[in-house]
C-alpha cells in the first residue's frame, strides 16, 4: 500500500519511442514503511524522477505488516546513489484553503482492500480545476500523502489554496480531518 508519492518531471516523453524505468528500494530505517525510488529515462536523459513511501498491508486483517514479516526476493537494487529529493512536509492544515467541490466515493473508487484508490485522488484533485487552469500552470511535480483511508459512500470535501508557484489541495472527511493532502508545483 502506498502511503505518499513526489514525482517530479524533468521534460515530456516522446510517446512513440522506448523509455526505461530503473526502480530501486532505500536502506529501510522502520519495522513498516519503506521508500522505492524511480527514474525514467528516454534516450539517456532522465524524463521524470520520483519516490514512494510504502507498506505491506494485510486484507485479512485490515493493517499494516511488519517488514520482517515478509522476504524480500534476492537482487532487488538498493541504495543507489541519486538526486531524487526527500519528501516535502505537507502541511495538514486546510486553514487558508477554499472549498473546490464535494464527491461521494463510490464503488468503481475502490481497490481490492475497500478504500478509494490512490490514482482516484489524483483524479479528484485534477477536477478541482478545469482543462484551462492546467495548461496554463503546468505542473512539474506532484506530491500527495494519503492520510486515512476513505470507503464507499464516504462524504469527500476538496479544498485548495495558491501559494507561489504551487496549488495545494486537500480532501477532508465529513468530520473535517483531512483524509489526503496534495502539492502541485511548477517548478521541481
Amino acid at each position: 500500500m502506498y502511503t505518499k508519492y513526489h514525482v517530479s518531471l524533468k521534460h515530456k516523453l516522446d510517446y512513440t519511442d522506448t523509455a526505461s524505468l530503473s526502480v530501486w528500494m532505500e536502506p529501510y530505517r522502520q519495522p513498516v514503511l519503506v521508500n522505492l525510488n524511480f527514474e525514467l529515462r528516454q534516450h539517456e536523459q532522465i524524463a521524470a524522477t520520483g519516490k514512494l513511501e510504502n507498506c505491506v498491508f494485510s486484507l485479512q486483517r485490515q493493517r499494516p505488516l511488519r517488514l520482517s514479516a515478509i522476504g524480500f526476493p534476492d537482487g532487488v537494487p538498493e541504495d543507489v546513489p541519486n538526486s531524487i529529493p526527500d519528501f516535502v512536509r505537507l502541511d495538514r492544515s486546510t486553514e487558508g484553503m477554499e472549498e473546490r467541490y464535494r464527491r461521494t466515493v463510490r464503488m468503481s473508487d475502490l481497490d481490492k482492500s475497500n478504500h478509494m484508490t490512490n490514482l482516484r485522488y489524483i483524479d479528484m484533485y485534477l477536477d478541482a480545476y478545469d482543462s484551462t487552469f492546467w495548461k496554463a500552470f503546468e505542473p512539474r511535480a506532484m506530491e500527495i500523502s494519503f492520510l486515512s483511508q476513505c470507503r464507499e459512500e464516504a462524504e469527500l470535501t476538496v479544498l485548495s489554496r495558491a501559494e507561489n508557484d504551487a496549488i495545494y489541495l486537500a480532501a477532508v472527511h465529513a468530520d473535517g480531518s483531512p483524509a489526503s493532502m496534495a502539492m502541485f508545483s511548477q517548478s521541481c
